[in-house]
């Protein structure tokens, strides 16, 4: 998922707070390098529910992007902890979205593998459906065959 950034697509996310709660080690360090690369301010990643909470009570993102499981426990605690708080939530999984219990089915899901530019249109949405949308989001590409290049914006 990694992609080298343009100006213009930088300028996208940055000043965005987005936490991260991922157990898969390696899809969770890729996510984080890719924000950060976008200059958007990562908080986590979280691997466990109890890694989540700590994190979210120092710490308040603008939107949460959340994996439905974190090892054998379910985010869904989280999830209503953090609508309380006017926090944008966009699931990202390898789980479908028939998985999501019907009361989050409303709430933006990506499925699992996914790119850079999918991943920065569904921050949009997620922070679209919650009213927050501050920042302009720009769709990057990163080319065809994955060579990290991205149009100017």
């Amino acid at each position: 998922m990694a992609c080298s950034t343009s100006q213009g697509a930088s300028r996208g996310l940055a000043g965005l707070r987005i936490f991260v709660a991922e157990d898969e080690l390696f899809i969770a360090m890729d996510l984080a390098d890719s924000l950060r690369a976008l200059h958007a301010e990562v908080i986590g990643p979280a691997a466990t529910l109890a890694e989540a909470r700590a994190l979210l009570a120092s710490d308040r993102p603008d939107v949460a992007v959340l994996d439905v499981k974190l090892g054998a426990e379910s985010v869904y605690p989280l999830v209503e902890a953090l609508r309380r708080q006017r926090v944008s939530v966009l699931f990202a999984s390898g789980y479908g979205r028939d998985a999501v219990p019907a009361e989050y089915r409303d709430l933006p899901f990506l499925s699992k593998p996914f790119g850079i530019d999918e991943f920065v249109r569904a921050l949009g949405v997620a922070l679209a459906s919650a009213n927050r949308a501050r920042v302009r989001l720009v769709p990057i590409d990163c080319g065809q065959d994955g060579d990290d290049r991205t149009d100017p914006a």
